[in-house]
Order: structure tokens, then sequence, then C-alpha cells
């Protein structure tokens, strides 16, 4: 059993001669008229990991809250309270020019809303993180190179509507974290669990196939 401690996370630092965007460009799809906190949590955690180029894409409103509480975050705003297929092709074609792409904190579970979702997250290539809202919508088999992170109940929901049973065989391109006490990483490898030791910021892995 090995340890995962903070020197296996290797992260480069910033270039003396860099330019914004050079270590990370990363985009926050989410938010709605209620719930602007969530999109603009997500985004800090981005910047406080190291993206030197963070954007939220996300209905207007949400996007001045976000506004008034960074100025580090970059805001693309569209007129609507909640996002809907009428906003897809203008968010999708934003996100392509990202690195990688969160989807889902704060959009809310508007069934409008559910059917951009499903434009968005089956047809962008760019690396998506999956979570919150748009793990209501989604199935396994339909998806690619993704991080899906649902809590239990979230989990239960997406592996019913996706007709799933055997995880570790539908895994295949994606990542699935069940987040809990103890996370699980499902891969098409096996599923590990995580777990904090006590002797600090250390992680222990355990493949339990």
């Amino acid at each position: 059993m090995r340890y995962l401690t903070k020197e296996d996370i290797c992260i480069t630092p910033p270039k003396k001669m860099g330019r914004k965007g050079d270590n990370g460009r990363v985009l926050v799809i989410g938010g709605s008229k209620d719930y602007p906190g969530a999109p603009f949590l997500s985004a800090m955690a981005a910047l406080r990991i190291g993206a030197d180029l963070v954007a939220v894409a996300c209905p207007a409103k949400a996007g001045w809250a976000i506004n008034a509480l960074s100025p580090d975050i970059i805001t693309r705003k569209f007129d609507c309270d909640y996002f809907t297929t009428k906003q897809a092709k203008d968010v999708s074609e934003f996100a392509g020019k990202f690195d990688a792409v969160l989807i889902g904190n704060g959009l809310s579970d508007n069934k409008k809303t559910m059917p951009f979702v499903k434009k968005i997250v089956y047809k962008l290539n760019t690396p998506i993180v999956i979570d919150a809202d748009a793990l209501k919508t989604v199935e396994l088999l339909k998806v690619k190179n993704a991080v899906l992170t649902p809590h239990a109940k979230e989990l239960e929901s997406l592996l019913k509507k996706s007709k799933v049973i055997n995880l570790k065989k539908v895994a295949g391109s994606n990542v699935i974290i069940e987040k809990g006490a103890v996370d699980e990483i499902i891969t098409s490898k096996g599923i590990f669990t995580t777990k904090q030791a006590s002797t600090g910021l250390q992680w222990q892995a355990q493949a339990m196939f």
C-alpha cells in the first residue's frame, strides 16, 4: 500500500515571462439566477490550484454577482435566467477556447436546462468535469473522456438512469469519483479508495480489484 503525498502533486510554476493562460485556461459552465455562488466557488478553486485564466459562462445575473465577488474571474454573461438549448451553440463555441471545462455547479434542475447540458457534454471535445446539476441528466454510456463527481445519491441516480451494473466496465475513458467521508475513484482499471492519514496531508489508495 502506497501513500500519496504533496510531493506527488506536480504543478508547474508560472514562467517569469509568461502570459495569462500559459498555466491553464479553465471554464466553468454553471450558475442561474438562484445559484450564483456555486460557479464562483468552483472558479476560485481553479485559480488557487494554479490555472491563471479562469472564466465562468453563466446567466447574466449570476455573472454580475461573480464580478462583485472577484476581479480575477472572467464572466461570459448570457441573457437568460437559466441556460436552455438557445445558448448551447454559443456556450460550446466559447468552451472550445479552453483547456478544461467544468459543468453543472449552480445550473439548477430546471427542466429546460437539462437538454442544454446534453448538448454541451455529448458534443464537446474538450476534457470535461461533470458535477452537481449536470449529473442529473447525463448517461454514462454517452460520455467520454470525462471526470464525473457524484456523491452517493447522485451516483445511485446516475447508474439507474444509465442502466449500468458493472461500473468498472462502463467507466471506459471516464473517471468517476464518488465523494464521501471516504472517496472512491472508479476507473476501467479498478476501484480505489482514498482516506486521509493521521500523519497530516497524506492519502492512501488501495485497489479494490
